[in-house]
C-alpha cells in the first residue's frame, strides 16, 4: 500500500481460526521482540490492534505483554461498552494481576461516530 509510510510496518491480524500459545512461548515471542527492538539502532513505537472484540485471544494477550499503552476504540452504544469494553478491561486486569500484561489503558475513543455540522450537540448527559 503506497499510503502507508515507509517507517510504519504493519501485521495484520484476523478474526479467523488462531494458533494457541502456551505461556511460556507468549512470553518467549515477547521477549524475542523486545530483546530485537531493543539492539536495534532505531527507536520504535508498537501500536498494536487487538481483537478485542473477538474474544481475548492469545495474540490479544502477547500484544498487551508487549505494548506498554492501549488505546481503547469504542462505539456510541451500550451493547459495544457493555459486550465488549467491560469484559477487555475485565481480562486485561487480570493478566496485570498475574505479572503477563504491560499495557496500560491511556484513552478511550469514540469510533464509528458520524459528524453533523462539525459543532458540538446541544443535547447533553
Amino acid at each position: 500500500n503506497k499510503a502507508i509510510p515507509e517507517n510504519v510496518f504493519l501485521c495484520p491480524g484476523g478474526s479467523g481460526p488462531q494458533t494457541s500459545f502456551p505461556q511460556q512461548q507468549q512470553a518467549a515471542i515477547v521477549a524475542t521482540i523486545r530483546k530485537s527492538l531493543d539492539q536495534s539502532p532505531d527507536k520504535w513505537k508498537i501500536l498494536c490492534d487487538t481483537d478485542g472484540d473477538q474474544g481475548f485471544s492469545d495474540y490479544t494477550k502477547i500484544a498487551h505483554m508487549l505494548c506498554d499503552r492501549c488505546v481503547i476504540p469504542l462505539k456510541t452504544n451500550v451493547n459495544d461498552f457493555s459486550n465488549r469494553c467491560i469484559p477487555m478491561l475485565e481480562e486485561l486486569y487480570l493478566l496485570q494481576q498475574q505479572g503477563q500484561a504491560r499495557s496500560q489503558v491511556q484513552l478511550i475513543v469514540w469510533n464509528e461516530v458520524d459528524v453533523y455540522k462539525n459543532t458540538a450537540s446541544p443535547v447533553s448527559g
